[in-house]
């Protein structure tokens, strides 16, 4: 799960501006790409949601990576009001028998994980801390751990929100990282985004 996480605090950083060590590169040249239908699961990944996301990239890191236990990656660029950028996660972290839902223990290791490991790869952002959460919550019907977190570039002092939701779904884990600029959109409008994206993932 640790390179999944450091994959997602990334994404995190380069809306911060801050730069990137090097392990937090993509691990390969020429990924290959994930599927548009995560057949297992049935979890859809169009090439645009809404109107308002576009895929930016994909990577079947099984085949890339050699790795079938870390899964696939799929990133969006949100558009305004959000303005911000999605990264889902569909992986099995080499489990062959996850329980549906938020409340195994195997979810809480992945939700604790994540948020573990970006207070120890970038110990120097500035307030950094949870502002919401940890808690269940439900989101088109299907019920995740999820938190928000908030962190503030150390240069500019501009806020940035990324709520983290993970579940176990259809026997996979199912992870949603949601990042956007507190200045240009709100904690309301991202959760009525996420409930949309969601549901056309599921539907």
């Amino acid at each position: 799960m640790v390179v999944v996480v450091v994959r997602i605090v990334t994404t995190v950083l380069v809306l911060l501006g801050i730069a990137l060590p090097a392990t937090a590169q993509p691990a390969s040249p020429g990924p290959l790409q994930a599927p548009g239908v995560h057949a297992a699961t049935g979890l859809k990944f169009p090439a645009r949601i809404d109107g308002h996301a576009r895929l930016v990239r994909s990577v079947d890191r099984g085949k890339s990576e050699d790795r079938p236990d870390l899964g696939y990656i799929w990133t969006y660029v949100v558009e305004p009001p959000v303005d911000g950028t999605v990264s889902v996660y569909v992986y099995n972290a080499g489990d062959m028998s996850i329980p549906e839902g938020a409340a195994s223990p195997q979810v809480f290791t992945q939700f604790h994980a994540a948020l573990a490991e970006i207070g120890q790869q970038f110990p120097n952002i500035d307030a950094l801390k949870i502002v919401k959460g940890p808690t269940d919550c439900t989101i088109a019907r299907v019920v995740f751990r999820c938190a928000t977190v908030l962190a503030i570039t150390p240069t500019t002092k501009v806020p940035v929100y990324a709520t983290v939701l993970v579940t176990a779904y259809r026997n996979y884990f199912f992870t949603i990282w949601l990042q956007w600029s507190g200045t240009r959109t709100t904690p309301a409008a991202a959760e009525d985004y996420l409930a949309m994206l969601v549901g056309e993932m599921t539907r």
